[in-house]
């Protein structure tokens, strides 16, 4: 699933205005998170580049697990790593 469609699915649940609303943000705004953004394979979608993606691309610059544990914790969770799967597992 693209992060756009899970962020999606996440505002549908509360509505576009009460997120917008809790995040000082435009209503427009959040609907252009949830739309899928312009690439090459459609280069006429009309979203934009949203909050999880640019968490994705953070993780991915810092590798920082602190980082991911953090936000794991605000999500009443923890994060587990995979096992890394090797000859003999």
């Amino acid at each position: 699933m693209k992060s756009w469609e899970v962020l999606r699915n996440a505002v549908e649940r509360v509505g576009v205005k009460t997120v917008a609303a809790k995040l000082n943000l435009s209503a427009a705004l959040v609907y252009k998170w949830c739309q899928e953004p312009p690439s090459v394979a459609v280069p006429t979608a009309s979203g934009a580049r949203n909050p999880l993606d640019r968490l994705g691309a953070i993780i991915e610059a810092t590798a920082d697990q602190p980082l991911v544990n953090w936000l794991c914790a605000r999500a009443g969770g923890f994060f587990v790593a995979n096992p890394h799967a090797g000859p003999g597992s």
